[in-house]
């Protein structure tokens, strides 16, 4: 997938969204999405979704518990192997911060494999992401700030919230994944169209 594939992905899939969050009528709930489902299918089938499939344009994902039921734990993220030992917050790198769209989670967190078994708990997940600074930065950091929108969507997506919060940053998205791809089409060298007068 290159990076215009990309953005027309996630864009579609954002669109999605925006048309079935519609403000509900006090007579018509049935016609509506709600919140909860699409706090859902934001958290998992677009931030998740995108996250993972910005790394190769060198936005990497992590995913950070906070605290378990490990007395000595510590905020910890999952990272990919190839990417291991990194520390979270890292100086090094530029960091997104998605915990506005943290859910409350039961699965193993990183903390047990120095806790006395693995096993799952309850406690709240949230992704973030980090690119690394100084080498063209601009994609991930686009990247990043459209997914950051979506983020704050899904924090909006809470129970008995207005719908229009979570429209309000969706559209915002869409808008600047449509100046995205403006930049990458302009870039393409334009194609002369040839007619011929037959007959």
């Amino acid at each position: 997938m290159n990076l215009l594939d990309y953005y027309e992905a996630l864009r579609s899939d954002i669109w999605k969204v925006v048309t079935g969050t519609k403000d509900a009528d006090s007579y018509c709930w049935d016609e509506t999405t709600p919140n909860n489902q699409t706090r859902k299918w934001l958290s998992l089938m677009v931030l998740g979704k995108y996250l993972r499939e910005a790394f190769p344009f060198g936005l990497y994902m992590l995913s950070v518990h906070e605290n378990c039921s490990n007395p000595n734990h510590k905020d910890l993220a999952n990272a990919p192997k190839e990417w291991l030992p990194i520390k979270l917050g890292d100086k090094r790198y530029q960091w997104l911060d998605f915990s506005c769209s943290k859910q409350f989670e039961y699965c193993e967190c990183p903390c047990i494999f120095t806790f006395f078994q693995e096993r799952p708990f309850n406690h709240f997940v949230y992704e973030t992401a980090f690119f690394v600074k100084n080498i063209d930065d601009a994609i991930p950091a686009s990247i990043g700030s459209i997914l950051s929108d979506v983020a704050i969507a899904i924090a909006n997506a809470g129970e008995k919230m207005p719908r229009s919060g979570i429209r309000e940053y969706l559209l915002r998205a869409i808008v600047k994944i449509d100046g995205e791809k403006l930049k990458i089409l302009s870039k393409k060298p334009a194609l002369s169209v040839v007619s011929s007068n037959k007959g």
